[in-house]
């Protein structure tokens, strides 16, 4: 919630929260203040960078199986390497709220970088050869059209996330100095 827990355990200004282990406790709709590494110290660029990075994956999932109705389908050897690559860099992206500012390099290298090149390729390919975008909206069937649109949602979730995770907020985040977790 951005803000520390005032003495009473409640957010400051606010009702007191409900002694822990009490059925008022795991029935309060009151925000629980838990001491957790990343809850309360992850700016919300970062927050939104983890979710707009989380979409990308997401919509380049999504792709892969509608390319499965495309004439020339991925094989399965092709599938299973994409989805690796993608259960892999999920795991990266989930690490970005730990603040370490080499999860976030290599987010931004893997994803950022050579992410965006491979969607922007095949495109770029296909206008240098001479492709029309117009007569290309006129005449490709639906998984043509909805793979398209999933390509551009990815690389827009793609974009916006890689400006999210350097704004200054998430610079300032990523290079302060990290504490030790100490044992209770």
């Amino acid at each position: 919630w951005g803000f520390p827990p005032s003495a009473s355990g409640g957010p400051p200004g606010g009702p007191a929260a409900p002694p822990r282990g009490s059925l008022d406790a795991m029935t309060s709709t009151e925000p629980r203040h838990a001491a957790t590494p990343w809850s309360e110290a992850v700016p919300a660029a970062v927050s939104m960078s983890v979710v707009l990075w989380l979409s990308a994956i997401g919509a380049g999932a999504a792709e892969a199986f509608v390319h499965l109705l495309l004439p020339e389908p991925p094989t399965v050897a092709q599938l299973a390497t994409r989805f690796g690559i993608y259960a892999a860099l999920t795991l990266l992206v989930l690490a970005l709220p730990t603040g370490r500012n080499s999860v976030r390099w290599a987010v931004a290298v893997l994803l950022g970088g050579i992410g965006t090149v491979s969607l922007v390729v095949e495109p770029i390919t296909w206008l240098a050869a001479g492709g029309s975008p117009g007569l290309f909206l006129l005449t490709a069937d639906a998984p043509a059209l909805v793979s398209a649109t999933l390509r551009t949602a990815h690389l827009v979730a793609v974009l916006c996330a890689l400006v999210l995770l350097f704004r200054p907020a998430a610079n300032a985040w990523f290079r302060r100095p990290r504490q030790l977790a100490q044992a209770s």
